[in-house]
């Protein structure tokens, strides 16, 4: 659920903080848990800028529940394209199969996970957004 909080904080603080909290959680990830290197250090920054860049401008121009709702389903939709083609592209040089294989995969396993992941993002992004927003003006760490 890592990019429901890069939207929240493009929602919060504008595009340019989505930006920069994506490239500082990759690459934390990467000297830190990840065992997928480079290669899932560059996945998570576009996985992760695709899910949250388009909601943050288009909220920045409108700060409306519809304008929010529109930029995550166009990110959703962007996310899960972006990821398929990236999947069918850098998958079989890092898992070490052949292409073919991956794009046998492209349906059953990456589309329902990237939607899902979609998903689950989006919904906590609805759910939770003006609490943890209310939250903060209450201890005024935003006004």
């Amino acid at each position: 659920p890592k990019d429901a909080m890069i939207v929240m904080a493009g929602f919060a603080i504008g595009p340019w903080a989505a930006v920069g909290i994506t490239f500082a959680c990759a690459l934390l990830e990467l000297i830190t848990i990840s065992t997928t290197g480079i290669i899932g250090f560059v996945m998570n920054v576009i996985s992760s800028l695709c899910f949250a860049l388009i909601p943050a401008i288009l909220y920045k121009k409108n700060r409306s529940f519809k304008s929010a709702i529109i930029g995550l389903a166009i990110s959703s939709l962007l996310t899960v394209a972006a990821m398929l083609a990236w999947n069918a592209l850098i998958t079989p040089l890092y898992m070490k199969v052949p292409r073919e294989a991956v794009l046998d995969m492209l349906l059953p396993v990456f589309l329902p996970f990237n939607l899902l992941k979609c998903l689950i993002n989006t919904s906590i992004v609805v759910f939770f957004y003006k609490h943890i927003m209310k939250a903060l003006r209450k201890i005024k760490l935003i006004p």
